[in-house]
């Protein structure tokens, strides 16, 4: 008997063991999956002093990459020192490419220093090349430094390398001839592709005209999940002629219809990202009233009605409303920038988080995740929403917030101080 007591007591204590080191390590790989020590809220801050970079990537081979990058030329400091006679830029650009699965298997790594002379031009633009591999998935840190400001940028890029047909094998210009960093046009624009196989005479498109949902409520029981995509019209073009866009909607550009994979280009509003017209407006109001409410200003015929009975509601008198709509809607354009995918910004998770809390405080980041923090970081009481990226053929940029039974409160109060009057700001 004492033998079989001391058996079942090692026995429990061994499953405990065995509880808590599972435990431990499921919270380890969590955090270490979610968190960096970089805080990249940067990223989503218009007036923040970094860089604000755009990358295109581009695979012409299967053991090369291109990325472009694009910054801003106002956030650059050109200068004639080094008895330069003519302004210049240097840029340092360190850079690792990591296999995604493993996470530990560096397959390239360098840096560069980039003398950029100055072009009055609007962007500094420039390429790098990177060594990838066919047939895997792979992401790229990416330090970029003014040196002459100190002004830096840390970033994430995936690289998909898994297919011949995804979207990083075409090469996609505007209609003066500059890369279209985020396949992005408006209706009656045209855009020429090329693709890294010049021999391919025709491209296939297919046409959706669907307007995507908006976000569900954070403490929705449901997660949005990528919608079911049935083109509505399927039309051919010569490769080597200008696509003309007739009208908004998501095109999904392929060489191959049997394939999955394709170029998806994004035609929203003629003032995208913008929202100025009325019945624009009216949308992201969503997020704000009540089922019946919404539809009930839908019913209106002058919808700039409906606009300003909102907020002057809202507000309570006329300066105050106007106060109101230039926070919101200057919140709704910065989602439609940085969150765009193949819905507006404003009706993704991420955009709704940002439109109704404002920007976090925190951003940490990994490949396919993002943990966004508002408030300090050892305040018990601060904060925090946890997105993971959704791998889809339409978009490299479609995140999906963890949903939690917790966010009711903290919404509902967030939802009667817009109400209330007052911008709701959280974490600053």
């Amino acid at each position: 008997m004492k033998r079989q007591s001391k058996l079942g007591i090692n026995y429990f204590f061994s499953i405990c063991l065995i509880f808590v080191f599972f435990l431990l390590l499921r919270c380890s790989t969590y955090h270490s999956a979610v968190t960096s020590n970089k805080n990249f809220a940067y990223l989503y801050n218009p007036v923040s002093s970094s860089l604000h970079s755009q990358f295109y990537v581009f695979s012409p081979s299967d053991t090369k990459s291109e990325i472009f990058i694009r910054i801003p030329r106002k956030e650059i400091l050109f200068s004639t020192k080094n008895n330069e006679t003519k302004p210049k830029a240097f840029l340092s650009v360190q850079y690792r490419v990591k296999h995604m699965v493993t996470n530990s298997f560096v397959l390239d790594s360098g840096s560069l220093i980039m003398d950029i002379p100055d072009t009055n031009k609007l962007f500094v633009e420039f390429p790098i090349w990177v060594n990838t591999v066919t047939y895997k998935r792979f992401f790229v840190s990416l330090k970029i430094k003014d040196i002459s400001s100190g002004n830096d940028e840390e970033t994430f890029l995936t690289i998909d390398k898994t297919s011949a047909n995804s979207a990083e094998n075409f090469m996609v210009f505007d209609q003066n001839e500059n890369l279209l960093y985020d396949y992005i046009t408006t209706q009656g624009k045209q855009i020429r592709v090329q693709y890294r196989y010049p021999q391919i005479k025709q491209y296939f498109i297919k046409w959706y005209a669907q307007p995507f949902d908006i976000a569900k409520v954070p403490y929705s029981t449901t997660s949005d999940v990528l919608p079911d995509f049935i083109e509505d019209t399927l039309f051919v073009v010569n490769a080597q002629e200008p696509i003309i866009f007739t009208k908004p909607g998501l095109y999904f550009i392929q060489t191959d219809t049997l394939q999955k994979e394709g170029l998806p280009i994004y035609c929203f509003g003629k003032d995208f990202p913008n929202t100025k017209t009325p019945s624009d407006m009216l949308g992201p109001l969503r997020y704000l009233t009540s089922k019946k409410e919404y539809l009930q200003y839908l019913g209106y015929q002058n919808k700039k009605l409906a606009i300003d009975e909102f907020w002057l509601k809202a507000g309570g008198n006329i300066p105050r409303g106007k106060a109101l709509i230039k926070i919101f809607y200057n919140r709704v354009l910065l989602a439609n920038i940085y969150f765009s995918s193949f819905k507006e910004g404003w009706k993704t998770d991420r955009g709704m988080i940002y439109i109704i809390f404002g920007k976090p405080k925190y951003v940490f980041k990994a490949p396919d995740v993002e943990k966004w923090i508002y408030g300090d970081l050892q305040d018990p009481n601060s904060l925090s929403f946890v997105f993971n990226r959704i791998v889809n053929p339409f978009s490299t940029n479609y995140f999906v917030l963890k949903r939690l039974d917790f966010y009711s409160s903290i919404w509902n109060q967030a939802v009667y101080t817009w109400r209330d009057g007052r911008a709701y700001t959280v974490g600053y």
